[in-house]
């Protein structure tokens, strides 16, 4: 089930909302100053912040299978996809073309398995999602592809996603 439009349209409003509690400038949000939550679904307590959502237990029924079962495929490149997030200041269609363009390779390279290439593409295309959250150098200049918006746009998605596929399996009396 994805996201309902008007959900990732308030990501923006959710974000800005954080910023004050954070005392950190809208436009200088980045992975330090994203907030770190808990939450506990069935038997699992879930830890969340700019990085993912993870386990506190080492095991975990759900947990167990979706890293067995469940591969996503490049998760975070892929909300970028589906959802059009782009950094503020770059070409949508040029941007969201070339990350595809990288996804598309990678994943080919993965059904083909070549593995060294696979995982240099995974690292590529993983790292378009972590500039996002880059900070400004000391010389106060933005680094390319930073932009705190768009990758707390990507992270709150994510674990939205990822929370609503552990609650379906909590709803179908499946353990987590």
């Amino acid at each position: 089930q994805l996201i309902p439009p008007v959900l990732y349209e308030t990501c923006t409003e959710v974000i800005e909302a954080f910023a004050p509690m954070l005392d950190v400038p809208v436009d200088m949000l980045d992975s330090k100053t994203y907030p770190v939550f808990s939450i506990t679904v069935g038997n699992t307590v879930l830890k969340g912040g700019m990085g993912g959502l993870h386990s506190e237990h080492k095991t975990s029924c759900v947990l167990n299978f979706l890293q067995e079962y469940a591969d996503v495929e490049s998760f975070y490149p892929a909300i970028i996809l589906k959802y059009e997030i782009v950094p503020a200041g770059h070409d949508k269609e040029k941007y969201l073309d070339a990350l595809k363009k990288i996804l598309n390779w990678r994943l080919e390279a993965k059904r083909d398995k070549n593995l060294p290439r696979a995982t240099a593409l995974k690292i590529v295309v993983n790292s378009i999602y972590g500039k996002l959250g880059s900070r400004p150098y000391e010389s106060g200049e933005i680094p390319y592809l930073a932009d705190g918006i768009s990758g707390f746009k990507v992270a709150i998605i994510g674990q939205i996603l990822l929370l609503d596929l552990i609650y379906s399996f909590t709803k179908e009396g499946i353990s987590t």
